[in-house]
């Protein structure tokens, strides 16, 4: 049996796993999944809370046991803003992401928290222009670098408080005529391109959105852009909002059908790493199960 540690946080984590590893004999072998964070400042705690080792080394174990179990995977970080594969200071490997072939859990989890306390260091991004969806699209399409495999299972994590160049992030889009200048892609056309990415086969894509729920309308700030909680005056006659509402995201979910999974940020920073792995249990499951990649 594998064995058990403490990991900094006082939890235990657990070690290498036993030389009898379980191989799937249906459905997906292998996962690769990237992780597009918010890296604006409000979403730091959120952050902080997906990237506990103690907490990200459970997200790692419960990966680990889709599908019966024995399932090798990858784990790569980007975030909202177009900034390629992030990875810990002094990353000495020759590849940008985590692979379970070659470390042990805890190591990844540890390489994980340090990859994204980078994203917190690279600034907010412009006024309106988050685009967790956009960003992770645009790195998988066409990168040279070899993350995405023909026989693994796409999953992409999005995790923003923002949509993914929602409407009312638009130029126009508001009361406030302020936002951002870049107009959002067709969500047809990220799906086209994140499914030509997997040779055509949709079933090979999933997505899990972490972000705020379009179906709750908390009330309007100050440009009358909606917040799905947190929505309070700030100053007398001005209000803001925490968390706004993600439609894009959520309806790229719906896109997906049984492979999308949509959980609401407004639930608190403590139940990212929770939503992550309910996720995996219940849609990524479904999707590494249904999934049968030629060869």
């Amino acid at each position: 049996t594998a064995g058990a540690v403490s990991s900094s946080d006082g939890g235990l984590i657990l070690d290498v796993a036993s030389p009898d590893i379980r191989i799937p004999t249906m459905g997906c072998q292998a996962i690769d999944m990237l992780f597009a964070i918010d890296s604006s400042g409000s979403m730091a705690a959120e952050r902080n809370a997906l990237a506990a080792v103690g907490a990200f080394t459970q997200v790692i174990a419960t990966l680990e046991g889709l599908n019966g179990g024995g399932i090798e995977f990858r784990i790569g970080v980007t975030t909202s803003n177009d900034h390629g594969f992030l990875v810990p200071p002094g990353w000495a490997e020759p590849d940008p992401w985590f692979d379970s072939q070659v470390m042990t859990e805890l190591e990844i989890a540890n390489a994980f928290n340090g990859a994204v306390g980078q994203v917190g260091t690279l600034g907010d991004p412009p006024v309106g222009c988050e685009h967790v969806l956009t960003s992770a699209t645009n790195l998988v399409d066409g990168d040279p670098s070899g993350f995405v495999r023909p026989d693994a299972l796409l999953v992409l994590v999005l995790l923003t408080d923002v949509d993914d160049y929602g409407a009312y992030d638009q130029q126009g889009g508001n009361t406030c005529g302020i936002g951002c200048a870049t107009p959002p892609p067709p969500l047809a056309d990220l799906y086209d391109a994140l499914v030509a990415v997997k040779g055509g086969a949709p079933e090979g894509v999933a997505a899990v959105v972490v972000a705020g729920d379009p179906g709750v309308l908390d009330g309007l700030n100050f440009c009358n852009q909606p917040g799905s909680c947190g929505c309070m005056d700030v100053l007398p006659g001005f209000t803001d909002c925490e968390i706004f509402q993600a439609t894009r995201l959520y309806d790229f979910t719906g896109m997906l059908g049984v492979n999308g999974y949509a959980a609401d940020l407004c639930a608190g920073a403590a139940s990212v790493p929770t939503a992550v792995e309910t996720a995996l249990t219940d849609s990524i499951e479904l999707a590494c199960q249904g999934y049968e990649p030629e060869g």
